[in-house]
């Protein structure tokens, strides 16, 4: 594959470095819920923004356009995130969903990486960017209709054999999430080699056609159908430790 020429690079990075972004991108974080099929647990997830056409051409951009100035100013985006970390994180690591390895060559850096080293940077807390690790190419999610998704393989991750932090707690990172089959199969992953996960950061979650209105409702309904536990929640017990604190 071609390199791409060194002065579109310098470039982008000085726009990037300068501040300099086509136009600001809002924000409006929130939490939800969906539980582990191994273990039956919800696992919290806290999104920086709903899936607008406004992030979702951010994130087409940095992803398929290769477009590193851009892949920076979402990972800034973290900051607009609580400071106040919603869980119990003393000894915990930022871990990414791992990258496949020919989309990591093609684009030259990893979105969900970058992510993380800004929200550890911002909360303060330890990134461990190797902790996962893919073990097999998959098809581009983007390519892929919900459906799709959805039938992610269990085993796509595993726990990397010379990380020494395996046993440890960690909440996982990652660009978007549609169904929350990625951040179960990685979350699952980490259970298995011993380790505890706490709960997972997202840039962008993309609602599902039925899902509740915009903005914090009430909690989770009691006594979901088995046909309503696989589907994410709403859930705001988490988030209303942190409404409001920047």
């Amino acid at each position: 594959m071609p390199k791409t020429p060194w002065r579109p690079r310098l470039r982008a990075f000085l726009r990037w470095l300068s501040g300099v972004t086509d136009t600001p991108i809002s924000t409006e974080p929130g939490l939800l819920t969906f539980p582990l099929i191994e273990t039956g647990s919800p696992l919290p997830v806290l999104y920086v923004s709903r899936y607008t056409d406004e992030i979702s051409h951010h994130i087409h951009r940095a992803k398929y356009g290769a477009d590193w100035a851009t892949a920076m100013t979402l990972a800034r985006l973290m900051q607009s995130l609580p400071t106040v970390v919603p869980w119990d994180t003393q000894g915990a690591r930022l871990v990414p969903v791992p990258p496949d390895p020919e989309r990591l060559r093609a684009r030259g850096f990893h979105l969900p990486a970058l992510l993380t080293k800004n929200l550890g940077s911002h909360w303060q807390m330890t990134v461990s960017l190797g902790g996962l690790k893919k073990v097999r190419a998959s098809p581009e999610q983007a390519k892929r209709s919900r459906q799709e998704r959805q039938a992610i393989d269990a085993d796509l991750f595993t726990a990397t054999g010379r990380s020494q932090y395996q046993r440890q707690a960690v909440v996982l990172v990652d660009d978007v999430m549609t169904t929350g089959a990625t951040l179960r199969a990685a979350a699952e992953a980490w259970q298995r080699s011993g380790g505890q996960v706490l709960g997972a950061v997202v840039l962008a979650y993309v609602p599902a056609p039925d899902s509740p209105p915009q903005g914090p409702p009430g909690g989770p309904s009691q006594g979901a159908s088995p046909a309503q536990v696989d589907k994410p929640r709403w859930h705001t017990a988490l988030w209303e430790r942190t409404e409001g604190i920047r």
